[in-house]
């Protein structure tokens, strides 16, 4: 096999288990103070975020519980610094930390040198450890600036003013700010792993299974990976199916970085189908790269599946594996306001959707990109993943150096992601075109043409432009669909096409009959907001529960 274009074809899999000498987890010896000095050092786990570590050392309650959001708001606008010592393995040649997420504006010292500024927490982070500089000990410091602070700063900056300013000035989850259905805290902190990995060892990341076309008895996929660390030279592969040998073979490589291809033809396929609607069947896929003397094995669950919208006449209908499905299914708000989420948090919430014969789950764009486990559970219960991405219900800024965060912010949301079957529509954003048409923000801003058509054009650019360019150069057997709902519940034409978020039931005071009436061609949002059950009110409430702190 040889390069074309700069991409070469063959097939491996993602690379992460490594050695403790090579890949080396912090998670141990944190220390979480305010860079004030009002809050002594307390322990912190890591990953986690400021308000579990306050919580967990007694310094705030519960923030869920009565009128503690009040009593708590002071953490979001205080400096804070997690702090950790560590060695680098002899064994490392070429140190490099890596964050899997930082929330959100925030400052890494290694021993009192600044090496990162990190602005964005949907981002993974690399910073080269100079050993030469830290000698044998390295003392890590984390400082977190408040978010809201700085999008207030950011937004004060901006030539004129935007809806819902000033939270989306910061690459931060929106519903941190609050939402109509959650409370506000503005979270900070590594709220995904830390950890040494060796930048001389091949490294394998983003691969995914494509499939590029099924029929009676065969499917023909193609396997996809990036192949870092590796500049030139050879690489020898092998990879099996379920046990069988698909691909042995040797590669020429002729860069670092290489993104590599193999297509390769499945017989008798076993499919993966959407709950209800068949198997959702995973193949075992192993695939083991020898680079020089280093091997890398790597083991991964994967899906033949193919995906379309189907639009003809107004319609907006799933079509897997060329049949129709009717999908039945929910939104997914984030799992908790503190991430990261329990395991056993996502084992429920998936598994509660398959008991109620749900098949498709819409992550929603003002939360977050999940942990992998989630996609995981999806795959296996054969819940669809309808994903937005994270922008809501705002218009965001268009200066370069923003679209730019934005652009490395999805292409790796993307290559993370699209390995799994379960992901079947990647969505731009929540209810902002909606917004824009139908809520008024020219007038009540007082926008003139000239700064309406810039906010306008740089909506443009962002959802119609960069972000089906990204999905369709990196997950291009999954479809893009601009704006969720493509029409305003308040339109006629809202019924007739498209997708709809209907909330004139509950937000529109309209009686529950209207549902009968108010047909949408795919409903991808709509509910009413009511009490929980009393168990779930005795967790909060005062007057029904203990007055707990715990």
């Amino acid at each position: 096999m040889s390069c074309r274009g700069g991409k070469v074809f063959l097939l491996i899999l993602f690379a992460q288990a490594l050695s403790a000498q090579t890949h080396v987890e912090l998670t141990d010896g944190w220390t979480l103070r305010s860079e004030g000095g009002e809050i002594g050092s307390v322990t912190a786990r890591v990953p986690g975020v400021v308000h579990t570590a306050l919580h967990e050392a007694g310094i705030i309650p519960n923030p869920y519980f009565g009128d503690n959001e009040q009593r708590v708001a002071w953490v979001d606008s205080t400096t804070w610094v997690y702090e950790t010592r560590f060695h680098v393995p002899a064994e490392m040649q070429q140190p490099v930390l890596v964050f899997e997420g930082l929330d959100t504006i925030a400052d890494i010292y290694l021993n009192g040198a600044h090496v990162l500024r990190a602005d964005n927490m949907f981002r993974k982070w690399r910073v080269p450890v100079d050993t030469s500089a830290i000698g044998e000990e390295a003392a890590l410091r984390i400082v977190f600036h408040p978010a809201a602070l700085e999008a207030e700063r950011l937004a004060s900056e901006y030539p004129y003013p935007l809806p819902e300013s000033p939270r989306m000035f910061v690459r931060k989850a929106a519903y941190h700010f609050g939402w109509d259905w959650g409370p506000r805290f503005v979270t900070a902190g590594p709220w995904r792993g830390v950890y040494l990995e060796d930048a001389t060892l091949p490294r394998l990341e983003n691969i995914y299974l494509r499939t590029l076309r099924i029929d009676p008895d065969r499917a023909y996929v193609e396997l996809v990976m990036e192949l870092q660390n590796v500049e030139h030279g050879s690489v020898h592969v092998a990879v099996k199916l379920n046990g069988t040998e698909f691909v042995r073979t040797t590669v020429d490589l002729d860069d670092s970085g290489t993104e590599i291809f193999i297509p390769f033809v499945v017989d008798d396929p076993q499919l993966w189908w959407p709950r209800g609607s068949g198997e959702a069947t995973l193949y075992d896929l192993n695939v083991e790269v020898t680079v020089g003397e280093y091997t890398i094995h790597e083991h991964q669950r994967i899906g033949i599946r193919t995906v379309e919208i189907d639009q003809s006449d107004g319609a907006f209908a799933f079509v897997i594996n060329g049949e129709l499905i009717f999908v039945k299914g929910s939104n997914s708000a984030p799992m908790t306001s503190f991430y990261p989420a329990s395991e056993q948090r996502y084992r429920t919430v998936l598994q509660a959707a398959a008991d109620a014969n749900m098949n498709m789950l819409r992550v929603w764009g003002g939360g977050v990109y999940e942990d992998d486990l989630f996609y995981d559970l999806a795959d296996s219960l054969g819940i669809m993943i309808w994903q937005d991405f994270m922008f809501a219900n705002a218009l965001y800024p268009g200066a370069d150096a923003f679209m730019e965060n934005l652009r490395r912010e999805a292409t790796e949301q993307v290559s993370r992601l699209r390995r799994h079957p379960s992901i079947v529509l990647w969505c731009g954003n929540n209810e902002i075109s909606e917004g824009w048409h139908n809520w008024g923000w020219q007038e009540t801003l007082g926008y003139s043409e000239a700064v309406s058509h810039a906010v306008w054009q740089d909506y443009q650019q962002l959802f119609e432009e960069l972000l089906p360019s990204i999905v369709a150069e990196l997950h291009p057997d999954t479809p893009y669909w601009p704006s969720s709902p493509s029409n305003g519940w308040g339109n006629d034409i809202a019924y007739e096409e498209g997708d709809v978020h209907y909330w004139g039931v509950w937000w529109g005071r309209a009686p529950f009959e209207t549902y009968r009436e108010k047909i949408g061609r795919f409903n991808s949002e709509y509910g009413f907001q009511a009490y929980p059950v009393e168990a779930t009110v005795r967790t909060f409430a005062k007057d029904l529960g203990e007055d707990s702190d715990a």
